[in-house]
């Protein structure tokens, strides 16, 4: 989702749709460039007309899943997924800047990465969210746009709550899989990735490998 197209993402579901085929929607990230980003209120309003021309598998973005109504997810970046870049090094999420972490570490650690001080950081809770009402599902909103704004310790710059504001955002879940079956899915798909992922780095090593669940961003389901 981004500038240039979040007010059609309904029309690429439509063509998603003609192949029998569910859309994962990533909001665009200013890794070098801030272009194409969304304006905060051009973020909602892309979220807000999707989601009245669609139904909804899951959703992984912070804030959205937050105004949604739905439970915490326990997944996403910092918690549940490794990124192994083809510099054979490793990140908490596909955007956080810097090099990253060597890649032997992971091969050493193993799920213990995820006390490193890159993981960590992508669990980091900004303290003026300790209040919120929202706090649980939503965490501070992604923490790799945070990160990529130099401001980690700030409430994501799309979070309608310290604009004294809370959007209406209703959701229709999709009949197939229900929700709770969609959460079961992806919670069984990310422990057998990860234990994919440890044998690709070993056959793979420098090469650049992603282990990808609903981290950060909006509905989805992950293919075969």
């Amino acid at each position: 989702m981004m500038k240039s197209n979040y007010l059609r993402l309904a029309d690429v579901a439509r063509v998603a749709k003609q192949f029998d085929a569910p859309l994962r929607v990533n909001v665009y990230q200013a890794v070098r460039s801030d272009i194409y980003a969304l304006s905060y209120e051009e973020y909602w309003e892309g979220f807000r007309r999707l989601f009245e021309q669609t139904d909804v598998i899951a959703i992984g973005e912070p804030l959205v899943r937050a105004m949604a109504g739905l439970p915490p997810l326990r997944s996403g970046c910092g918690v549940s997924t490794v990124r192994v870049t083809p510099r054979g090094t490793t990140q908490p999420c596909v955007y956080w800047p810097g090099s990253g972490e060597p890649l032997s570490d992971l091969i050493s650690a193993g799920v213990n990465i995820l006390t490193s001080t890159p993981f960590e950081q992508a669990r980091t809770l900004p303290q003026i969210c300790n209040p919120c009402q929202f706090r649980e599902p939503c965490h501070g909103g992604c923490a790799g746009r945070r990160r990529l704004q130099g401001a980690l310790l700030e409430p994501d710059s799309y979070c309608p709550i310290i604009r004294g504001q809370r959007p209406r955002l209703p959701i229709r879940m999709a009949a197939r899989p229900r929700s709770s079956e969609a959460e079961q899915f992806l919670h069984h798909r990310r422990h057998r990735q990860v234990a994919r992922l440890m044998r690709m780095v070993l056959l793979n090593s420098d090469g650049g490998l992603c282990v990808t669940s609903l981290d950060g961003h909006s509905a989805d389901r992950l293919p075969d």
